[in-house]
């Protein structure tokens, strides 16, 4: 089950990139990513979390960063949104991308 919703997850986070240059986030997008959220934290129990900051991209978008991975302390980043969204809406599990011998793991919830 942890594979099927990394390849989820993996394919979210490519069609956030497809909107990585536009203001704003289809809210059909938006609603995918809080679903699938809701339903990744049901099923991944256990998960540490990871804090985050914000960078921003005017007049673009934004990114959360995770500047030390509970993982494999890499820094990675996550779409937060377009200029027009509300980043907090984008905080939730994600899959961790982490290099080869550290991916072994169920993500984390990303946290302020």
């Amino acid at each position: 089950m942890i594979k099927l919703l990394d390849a989820v997850g993996a394919w979210i986070d490519i069609c956030m990139k497809d909107y990585h240059d536009s203001r704003t986030v289809p809210d059909e997008l938006v609603q995918l990513c809080v679903e699938f959220s809701r339903i990744n934290s049901i099923h991944i129990d256990g998960c540490l979390e990871a804090k985050v900051r914000l960078e921003e991209f005017p007049p673009k978008n934004r990114t959360w960063v995770v500047d030390d991975c509970p993982y494999c302390h890499n820094k990675h980043t996550h779409g937060a949104g377009g200029w027009k969204d509300d980043p907090n809406r984008f905080l939730s599990h994600r899959p961790s991308h982490c290099p080869t011998g550290f991916n072994d793991n169920p993500g984390y919830i990303l946290t302020l």
